[in-house]
């Protein structure tokens, strides 16, 4: 059964729209559900994102909540029973807890994650879990049987020899090929912000401590400094609607809402300064990337932003860089033990290819976690960054930067360096280099995908703003999306084909 809304499919439809037509009494639960089932049996084998799906566990737990009954509580819902991805780090009701990818048949979860149950008393319905590489940490969303459950590689729905990056990789490519119409992932350095950028899709990585980690696995709060969960659509509004629902810290239900959601006023287009930069320091964004951004500065002028060329410096880029990798590894490493040291040392590749990297040297010399003086040292530096951060969005509303160096490449997998633009880098700075700004500033982040390379596969550009004011950095995409400043989401033609019109 395709069920179709206009020229495309329901499946591939905002979820606000889907929500008011089930509200309108147009379409059924069971329908929106069974178009979901049929696209997870069509796309799934050949992407490989979702791990396990139940939509009649979703169904019956929304059909005993009173909610779904009251007519009036349904229409205040604005993505009523939309079905939502969830990475598989966090405990969904009914599925396995596969303890961020390291259980292939781990217990079955009998409650939520606290911000699973928030989404859930939305009105969205958690449906399916998602694949990530183990323990959430890597740029890819390669899981293999050595260190992990075996769940295989998240393929790029856009060209499935590429990578769709990681550690969220599975929920962006279920996102975009309309398996689910929400989704939430998890970010520590870039794992919400690179996946949207590979999958073509929406996402916003929240202001820290504004929603709930509980439940993650590994525990976050060994990256309470960087550790954020982050929403992905394939329409901005529908992160404006789920973005209310699930603020609030662990238990306490809607701590930071109205700073969130009403931190300022929403400026006028002529009153808001966007500084745009190509990259960090001397890493630039290749010339596909580097056009589109152009592209999109111009549409912005026209919309009336005023828009400024910002560099980055490379000290700047330096700086981030190590102390982002050094609390990364000081923080994650101890919680993993003895393997989790093993795998950041085996992720930072051989000398040759780590030691003129920031990031590496960071991850290598703190390894240990051992000195609460060398962790105290690296927050300090990190205030240090906090002073920039301040000063940039001081002078800008908005930081605008590229996502990566570039377009998603070939699937890396065990390689040690990846080719981008014709150049070796090490994976993770030919992958992630630009990824972990957001996360090791505090800001909220979002994702926008802004065209495609010459080869087909999606761009996108990461929106910086300042922190707490996620709802107003969400109004801004959202008019630069209705206005066409940006082209948007659009679907990867063998999805279509193959998915959806056999």
């Amino acid at each position: 059964m395709t069920t179709m809304l206009g020229q495309m499919p329901v499946v591939l439809q905002p979820g606000f729209q889907t929500a008011q037509l089930m509200a309108a009494g147009q379409m059924t639960i069971e329908q929106l559900h069974a178009a979901h089932q049929e696209q997870i049996d069509r796309v799934n084998p050949g992407v490989n994102a979702v791990i396990a799906h139940n939509f009649n566990t979703s169904l019956h737990q929304l059909l005993r909540s009173s909610q779904s009954t009251n007519p009036s509580l349904v229409e205040s819902m604005p993505l009523y029973a939309v079905p939502a991805a969830i990475k598989a780090c966090v405990p969904v009701s009914g599925f396995p807890d596969t303890q961020a990818g390291t259980k292939k048949n781990g217990a079955i979860a009998e409650r939520n994650a606290p911000i699973v149950q928030r989404l859930f008393e939305s009105g969205a319905l958690p449906s399916m879990i998602t694949n990530l590489p183990p323990r959430s940490s890597s740029f890819t969303t390669h899981n293999s049987p050595k260190g992990g459950a075996g769940f295989g590689t998240t393929h790029n729905p856009y060209n499935l020899d590429h990578t769709c990056y990681g550690s969220s990789g599975g929920v962006a490519a279920a996102i975009t090929t309309g398996m689910a119409t929400l989704g939430l992932g998890f970010s520590i350095a870039g794992s919400v912000q690179l996946p949207a950028h590979g999958c073509g899709v929406y996402a916003l990585t929240l202001s820290p401590a504004l929603a709930s980690c509980a439940g993650h696995f590994p525990g976050t709060e060994t990256v309470r400094h960087m550790a954020v969960p982050g929403l992905f659509a394939r329409h901005p509004r529908d992160l404006s609607l789920a973005l209310p629902s699930i603020i609030g810290h662990d238990n306490s239900p809607h701590q930071n809402r109205q700073l969130a959601l009403n931190a300022r006023q929403q400026k006028k287009p002529e009153d808001i300064n966007i500084g745009v930069t190509s990259g960090l320091g001397d890493l630039i964004a290749d010339d596909d990337t580097l056009k589109l951004l152009e592209i999109l500065k111009e549409r912005l002028v026209k919309l009336g932003y005023n828009v400024h060329d910002k560099h980055l410096n490379s000290n700047f880029a330096e700086e981030l860089w190590y102390v982002s990798g050094g609390l990364f590894s000081a923080q994650v490493g101890p919680s993993m033990g003895f393997m989790g040291r093993l795998f950041f040392k085996y992720m930072s590749g051989l000398k040759e290819h780590a030691s003129d990297w920031a990031y590496y040297k960071g991850l290598l010399e703190n390894l240990s976690g051992d000195s609460f003086s060398n962790y105290m040292a690296l927050m300090h530096r990190r205030d240090g960054l906090f002073n920039i951060r301040d000063q940039l969005l001081n002078d800008y509303d908005y930081i605008i930067m590229p996502s990566a160096i570039s377009a998603a490449p070939k699937e890396p997998l065990n390689a040690k360096t990846v080719l981008v633009n014709g150049e070796e880098y090490p994976v993770a700075v030919g992958l992630g280099a630009f990824g972990t700004v957001g996360n090791i500033l505090g800001v909220p982040v979002a994702s926008v995908p802004i065209g495609f390379s010459e080869l087909g596969l999606p761009v996108g550009i990461q929106m910086l703003g300042k922190p707490q004011d996620d709802a107003n950095l969400l109004a801004v995409v959202n008019h630069m999306h209705e206005n066409e400043a940006v082209p948007g989401w659009q679907p990867a033609e063998w999805v279509v084909k193959r998915g959806l019109r056999q």
